[in-house]
């Protein structure tokens, strides 16, 4: 769990960094006294800071933060929950207040990240993974962010792209004028697993299935050439159960 403990006195309380997402200004100003009162720090930086052990969201969305939250396993909680702990004066148990509990709220995409708010809490989502990045500047910072708060590690993020000892994934953006550097054919043969960048957001919402990994494999250069104007199925209403579009399905491997 990412709630940990700091001695305060004779007793050990838990530790509460919040950040916020999706919050009106008014109650993001309110909020810091509120955190005078009862204990715990805020974090108000835009993007996901590493010490974060609790986000506040409004609503679910596919940001950075937000995703960054879950793959690290932080209590996701509805607003609700600051409205009753302001009202009794005191931390409650967060429980009843966790996102997934107010799913119902969502509709489609949405639904399916409040679901997944909580999926990731007994293990880091990307704990393990030694990744390469093969993306956009602009797309680097994120997706580096989302990879390390998961337990990962970025072991390259610029060409020239090698095949390092240990390297279990490498991601890429079908839209990246780099994507023809990375050398698909001596990753596979190296085992490593390489995928459509695209796949991090489903995969931290449904975990590793089989068919999903399937529909954003990436199995040979010539695919990355193809797939840069194909439309993939929305994979939201299945539970990431959806079958590859025809043309990826005869893609074969190099």
């Amino acid at each position: 769990a990412v709630v940990s403990t700091q001695s305060t006195g004779d007793e050990d309380k838990p530790t509460r960094n919040f950040m916020l997402s999706a919050m009106p200004e008014s109650e993001k100003n309110e909020f810091p006294a509120l955190l005078d009162v009862l204990g715990g720090t805020y974090l108000p930086s835009a993007n996901f800071d590493t010490r974060c052990t609790h986000l506040v969201a409004r609503k679910p969305s596919r940001n950075e933060k937000y995703l960054s939250a879950i793959a690290a396993g932080c209590i996701i909680l509805h607003p609700s929950y600051i409205e009753a702990c302001r009202e009794k004066g005191e931390w409650l148990d967060e429980t009843r207040f966790t996102l997934d509990k107010f799913s119902d709220n969502y509709e489609g995409k949405d639904k399916n990240l409040a679901k997944a708010s909580g999926k990731w809490r007994e293990q880091k989502a990307f704990a393990g993974w030694r990744v390469i990045l093969c993306c956009s500047e602009a797309k680097i910072k994120n997706f580096k962010g989302i990879i390390t708060a998961g337990g990962g590690v970025v072991i390259q993020e610029k060409p020239p792209y090698s095949v390092l000892t240990g390297t279990t994934h490498a991601l890429v953006d079908t839209r990246c004028s780099n994507k023809h550097e990375l050398p698909v054919g001596a990753l596979l043969e190296a085992g490593a697993t390489c995928v459509m960048l695209d796949y991090i957001p489903d995969y931290l919402v449904y975990g590793a299935k089989e068919r999903l990994l399937q529909a954003y494999q990436v199995t040979s250069r010539s695919q990355l050439v193809a797939s840069s104007s194909q439309q993939k199925r929305s994979l939201d209403q299945n539970g990431g159960n959806g079958t590859t579009p025809s043309k990826r399905q005869r893609m074969s491997k190099s």
